[in-house]
């Protein structure tokens, strides 16, 4: 567990939440949805990862991992 590295992605993840936030009122703009798709999936990737290093239990990590493979994909 390496909950330093866990904190700051989740307070990356957060930034990320307030660009996205940003960008979704600009979405009519040329490139903004798809700007915004890619930091949602950049914010789910992030905090799913974030809960890998914040947790103990070895299947419980296996399960995190797969989750932050979905905002990969």
């Amino acid at each position: 567990m390496n909950s330093t590295y866990g904190a700051w992605l989740l307070v990356a993840g957060a930034g990320l939440l307030v660009v996205a936030g940003t960008v979704w009122r600009r979405r009519s703009a040329p490139g903004g949805l798809a700007l915004f798709v890619m930091l949602v999936s950049l914010w789910l990737w992030d905090w799913m990862y974030a809960g890998y290093w914040l947790t103990n239990s070895s299947a419980i990590k296996i399960i995190w991992l797969d989750l932050a493979y979905v905002g990969v994909v």
